[in-house]
């Protein structure tokens, strides 16, 4: 009986749609395809925009001050 529910978990994992480890698997894949320094260029310059856009008055040159000192 134990031997039987063995094979059923298996079962349902290996052909369950609702299983997460394929979306975990093909998720994975995408995210290795970015470079850490890609990602963080990516953080760098939406922080930058969020400082722009934010009403601080700040200028262009203040702003790379800013993102010059992380």
């Amino acid at each position: 009986m134990i031997r039987y529910m063995m094979l059923s978990v298996e079962k349902r994992r290996q052909e369950d749609p609702r299983s997460l480890g394929e979306l975990f698997y093909h998720g994975f894949d995408e995210i290795s395809d970015i470079q850490f320094e890609q990602s963080l260029l990516m953080i760098m310059e939406l922080l930058a925009d969020i400082l722009k856009d934010a009403d601080l008055g700040l200028t262009d040159a203040q702003v790379k001050c800013i993102l010059d000192r992380i």
